[in-house]
């Protein structure tokens, strides 16, 4: 599975890690129809700052005081659903890029008091923290105060508060730019309620916007809405019969991004539930954020292939409203980025061709889970998608792709990303709840697994030496897409896949990255391995200078002998 490696790393440096992104297409670059803006912010390194995975590696700052309260849990009271429309502007990889809220859905809770609730209320800063708010007594009118916090570093004791902003001209270092500053003239944030339900931000436009500053210095992160009306909708998903009789099957496609060379991502896939009633054809879980949600199709009369019509809806994604919508791509060059993109048009209907068990996609035909109802504003795109019905047979994985950054010196941390296929070849799945890797290391020809122990890494409960492919948290990504390490000083940093189908546990040659070269290898088997130094009996800890040192030592430490690193 291609995964955000690079990319996300520059991102991450660079900007808050909110999941202001309404796609997870592999691959892919910012929203579809989002432009870079001549906006800049002031404090570009705040946006650093904002990233949780990072907070951990950096030295504590002193409490001073209690942290602001931020509203994280819903709200007691009627919870209603709109969707979003308006512009918006979010901080990306450094920049900052205008785009819209089309096909977002934004929660309102409408409490007791006449007390109002809104998540998230900033388009782009997924935090799904809340903001209050009064209903006037006529029922025209919604009223937030500025100054609440949507989010809170406690490490840093600073955070981001709701305010008004103005554009202002700043000359910095003799540089001249725009950004927006807080204006602090105004106090309260209103919205219009209107006979119909709508409800619509009063006094923004793009000079005048509603956006996050923040607490300690008052400068903007980089995060602002303007002309939001939130409507009320009521979408509908597909429901199967009562009783459908379901069996497993792969879905197995490529994850829709294309190489200068004209070479595509690597096949991907998760399990899906199908069903038969009559001449309709339901498939569970398309979207695999989304598992319970169903599609339907409708089979010929000669029984040789099925067609989803497009637009079904699905459900409620990262903020979206999510749509099966049909489409096929060409592939052409995009100027602005240097490299080939792919152009998606979307069809009347998804067609697969009935061979047997297998349901087959042509190669252009693509599976668009997209955001919102209207123009193509993907969140995951499935290419070529082939179905077939699942067999739970013993599989060796394809060897990790690995890619390695040392930070450790400047962040006290390093960066590890592995790319590793649920997919072997490419028709066989594998189920990735029976998948898992295992990080090893390379001191001077010496070879050691990597043992993640839990009082280095605040959200294990117990140490890891074999991670499950499932497995995240602020440290870890689903697949080891990002992996921080809180050590350093091997030579060779390696990654090996490990599968238990079909009542076994096979595992992948191992690839290796050479922290010197940057080169990777992939080897046959794990040569001069060693035991992580858990050994019986007295145990005598030196580090490799060879002085004593405790057994809560951190670092590259000889046990009884044999060099680890902890």
């Amino acid at each position: 599975m291609k995964k955000f490696t690079l990319f996300v790393v520059a991102a991450i440096v660079a900007a808050a890690s909110f999941a202001q992104v309404p796609y997870k297409q592999n691959g892919e670059k910012v929203l579809r129809g989002a432009t870079k803006s001549a906006l800049r912010v002031k404090n570009a390194h705040r946006a650093q700052d904002a990233s949780p995975q990072k907070l951990k590696a950096k030295a504590k700052a002193p409490a001073k005081a209690a942290a602001p309260t931020v509203i994280t849990e819903q709200p007691a009271g009627e919870l209603k659903t709109f969707a979003r429309s308006g512009d918006a502007t979010y901080a990306y990889w450094g920049y900052i890029f205008n785009t819209t809220q089309d096909g977002q859905a934004i929660q309102i809770v409408y409490g007791a008091g006449n007390k109002v609730y809104i998540q998230d209320l900033i388009s782009q800063a997924n935090t799904g923290t809340w903001v209050e708010g009064t209903l006037s007594s006529d029922g025209k009118t919604i009223s937030i105060p500025t100054g609440q916090f949507i989010y809170y570093w406690d490490d840093y004791e600073y955070g981001l508060v709701l305010a008004k902003l103005k554009a202002e001209t700043v000359e910095e270092d003799g540089e001249t730019y725009d950004t927006y500053v807080e204006d602090e003239s105004v106090t309260e944030i209103t919205f219009a309620v209107g006979n119909d339900g709508v409800i619509t931000l009063q006094n923004t436009d793009e000079n005048a916007p509603v956006g996050l500053i923040y607490d300690d210095d008052l400068t903007w992160s980089g995060y602002a809405d303007w002309n939001s009306v939130y409507s009320p909708v009521s979408y509908t998903g597909v429901e199967a019969p009562a009783g459908l009789a379901t069996e497993d099957y792969s879905l197995i496609y490529d994850g829709g991004y294309t190489y200068e060379d004209g070479s595509t991502t690597s096949r991907n896939g998760h399990l899906v539930k199908v069903g038969k009633s009559g001449n309709d054809l339901y498939i569970q879980g398309l979207e695999a954020d989304l598992p319970e949600a169903w599609v339907k199709g409708t089979i010929a009369s000669d029984g040789k292939s099925v067609t989803f019509a497009s637009n079904q809806y699905l459900g409620l994604g990262n903020n979206y409203f999510l749509f099966f919508k049909s489409g096929k791509y060409t592939i052409e060059y995009d100027d602005y980025y240097g490299d080939y993109d792919r152009v998606y048009a979307e069809t009347e209907g998804l067609t697969l061709t009935i061979d047997g068990d297998k349901l087959i996609g042509g190669d252009k035909d693509v599976a668009i889970i997209n955001g919102g109802d209207g123009e193509i504003y993907y969140y995951e795109v499935l290419s070529a998608p082939l179905l077939t019905k699942y067999a739970d047979v013993a599989v060796t994985p394809e060897a990790p792709g690995i890619e390695y950054e040392d930070y450790f010196e400047d962040y006290g941390y390093n960066y590890l990303s592995l790319d590793i296929s649920p997919v072997v070849g490419d028709s066989q799945l594998l189920d990735t709840e029976k998948l898992s890797y295992q990080v090893f290391i390379d001191l001077a020809g010496e070879v050691l697994p990597y043992t993640f122990y839990a009082d280095e890494y605040d959200y294990l409960d117990a140490d890891l030496d074999v991670v499950p492919y499932l497995f995240t948290d602020y440290d870890f990504g689903e697949g080891g897409s990002y992996i921080y390490l809180y050590q350093g000083g091997f030579d060779k940093i390696g990654a090996q896949v490990i599968y238990t189908g079909g009542g076994e546990e096979r595992r992948s040659d191992i690839t290796w990255f050479d922290v010197a070269t940057g080169e990777t290898s992939v080897e046959s088997g794990i040569k001069g391995i060693s035991d992580a130094g858990k050994t019986a009996g007295t145990v005598k800890y030196t580090d490799i200078a060879g002085r004593k040192v405790s057994g809560s030592y951190r670092g590259i430490v000889i046990i009884n002998g044999k060099k680890v690193i902890k």
